[in-house]
């Protein structure tokens, strides 16, 4: 009786459509809370070596496999809700993003305070001078910066550096969206697709930085190409007339030709909007950084070449635009640095040893978290071969997206890019490998199997949950900073005038924040790792600076462990040689960091 009471309540549930929006929102509500609550309380100062999963708080990958099962009941609806999916995606990428945000007391990485001290050179001289670095060759991301901190109202650049990666992954979807629609119909592997995007997004290049919003301007282009300049204008005219022949509703003459002329109209205006969007941000992302427009162009050249779009030449403009880029206004970057970027062309050698191979050492937990990186990137490349086979056994022919996977990887021939060439490659492909990847799972199943295709997408999602932290996050011990860090800086900031050399050893701690052009800054890792402080001093001389600073934290002596297992007790060794060497004086000193001054000779 009972029994047959709780069977008619289950099924008065699954049938009502009610339920199928009560059901995500309360589970939504239920993993933004668990989240909410677990991520203010991770200590990033217990880490060890293995990064952020040492002190994550369980009840985050609860609230995940809570989100995840309320996505893959939404998605399983036989009505789509847009609007529902899209908050799914959205609270995963606060889960996933944004997580170190309310831990931190400071914005994360060292480039980010770099790029902080760009802007405020702008702001201070209004102007930008090519000759201090390449950051100023390619000034326009700093330039938009400096604008919107006028626009808001704010006083200090480095507000801007808090929520970037959740800001420009939420900048993602719209492209995304656009791209994986025009190559396929199929509703579900759309927003499967969009939903592995960001667990297999592990990278990290969405911080405050050109190449994160460089990369939206990437995808953004490739989606509005394929959507409004999709095929040729011959394959559109036999389109056209294929549709005609086989309309059902016959319409009178008139009105056939009154809806071409229509559909004549929309179609160029929505192409022009088109060409004017595309050609704008193109000339942001020529003036803003260096690689992204050079896989732009590769990717839409190789689209012109096989006739997916109908824009061909489109490349040559492209083409023109930073060939007179890097000819005339990056001139100054350019000619002093030309032969050794032609040398480095062709040296996939040293583009695998940079991106690979230096990679792996340091300490046991940062090989283990090199070995997770690569075994997650063979995975899920893997996964999206068999994606493809699975395709084509289907009978379906994907040449835009197999186009568009695999012009990237040309980029390794042209440069090894700082040993991050690998990375970029990833993040150039990942629209396109998440697509092959969903069509594994969404690919015409029988009815009869369709709960093997919801189990094989929740396990996917928990397998791509659990290797993310550790792939996103692994190296968060040296990529974090304190507070007191950042007031060590601020003191020699205070007390250093223009021309002073700032020295440490390694880049890993927040500095070039401010007087971005006043000071000197150096970093000697090698007369660290060899316990020679005649060479320091030696080195540090040799700048001839008005006045000399070297500057420890906590951040970089975690980098000598992780990357060059460089036991933390060797510290206090090489800084009693330091003052017994009667060269250099602690001026400054705190739990986070200490800071001694380069005393002149007697």
């Amino acid at each position: 009786m009972y029994g047959t009471k709780i069977i008619n309540l289950r099924d008065n549930l699954l049938n009502n459509r009610a339920w199928d929006v009560a059901l995500p929102l309360m589970l939504l509500m239920i993993s933004a809370a668990l989240f909410a609550f677990s991520a203010g309380s991770i200590n990033l100062k217990g880490m060890t070596d293995l990064g952020i999963i040492s002190v994550m708080p369980p009840a985050i990958y609860i609230a995940l496999l809570i989100l995840t099962c309320s996505f893959l009941w939404t998605l399983y609806q036989a009505e789509q809700r847009t609007a529902l999916l899209i908050l799914h995606i959205i609270l995963l990428i606060f889960i996933l993003h944004g997580i170190t945000v309310p831990a931190e007391e400071v914005p994360r990485f060292n480039v980010t305070w770099r790029h902080v001290g760009i802007v405020d050179y702008i702001l201070r001289n209004h102007a930008v001078n090519p000759r201090i670095d390449a950051y100023f060759n390619w000034p326009s991301f700093f330039i938009l910066s400096a604008f919107a901190m006028e626009v808001m109202g704010l006083k200090d650049p480095i507000q801007l550096a808090f929520w970037p990666s959740v800001f420009n992954n939420l900048l993602y979807i719209a492209p995304l969206l656009l791209i994986l629609q025009s190559v396929t119909e199929n509703r579900k592997l759309i927003w499967y697709g969009l939903w592995l995007f960001y667990l297999a997004n592990w990278i990290g290049q969405d911080y405050y930085a050109p190449q994160a919003l460089n990369y939206f301007i990437y995808i953004s282009i490739l989606g509005i190409l394929l959507s409004t300049f999709k095929g040729t204008q011959t394959l559109l005219w036999l389109e056209r007339i294929f549709n005609r022949i086989n309309r059902r509703v016959v319409l009178s003459e008139t009105q056939e030709q009154k809806n071409l002329v229509h559909g004549r109209n929309t179609a160029r205006r929505q192409r022009l909007v088109g060409l004017l969007v595309i050609l704008l941000a193109m000339l942001f992302s020529v003036t803003s950084h260096q690689l992204t427009p050079f896989a732009i162009l590769i990717s839409v050249a190789v689209l012109s070449v096989f006739n997916q779009i109908s824009a061909r030449g489109l490349v040559y403009i492209i083409g023109i635009m930073i060939l007179a880029w890097l000819a005339y206004m990056a001139v100054a970057y350019m000619q002093d640095r030309t032969d050794t970027l032609i040398a480095n062309m062709g040296r996939v050698d040293a583009a695998i040893s940079e991106n690979v191979t230096k990679r792996l050492n340091g300490s046991l937990g940062h090989t283990f978290i090199i070995r997770v990186r690569l075994l997650v990137t063979l995975i899920f490349w893997g996964l999206a071969f068999l994606g493809g086979i699975r395709r084509i056994y289907a009978n379906y022919l994907d040449l835009t997206p197999v186009l568009l996977a695999l012009p990237p990887f040309t980029l390794l021939i042209l440069q090894f890019y700082g040993g991050e060439m690998m990375l970029r490659v990833y993040l150039f492909t990942l629209p396109f490998m998440v697509f092959f990847a969903s069509a594994l799972i969404f690919t015409d199943w029988p009815k009869e199997r369709i709960r093997w295709q919801l189990l094989a997408a929740g396990l996917l999602s928990i397998l791509l949950i659990a290797f993310f932290y550790m792939s996103r996050y692994g190296n968060e011990k040296i990529d974090q900073f304190t507070q007191k860090e950042v007031e060590a800086v601020n003191y020699v900031y205070k007390i250093a005038e223009s021309g002073a050399l700032i020295a440490a050893p390694s880049p890993h701690y927040p500095i070039s924040y401010e007087g971005y052009e006043n000071y000197s800054v150096k970093f000697y890792n090698e007369e660290i790792l060899t316990d020679d402080v005649d060479a320091l001093i030696l080195a540090m001389e040799q700048k001839k600076a008005r006045a000399s600073f070297f500057v420890i934290t906590t951040s970089q002596e975690s980098f000598f462990y992780i990357f060059y297992n460089y036991l933390p007790e060797k510290w206090p060794e090489f800084e009693e040689k330091m003052i017994a060497s009667d060269r250099f004086e602690l001026i400054y000193s705190n739990e986070d960091a200490r800071v001694y001054k380069l005393l002149k000779a007697p």
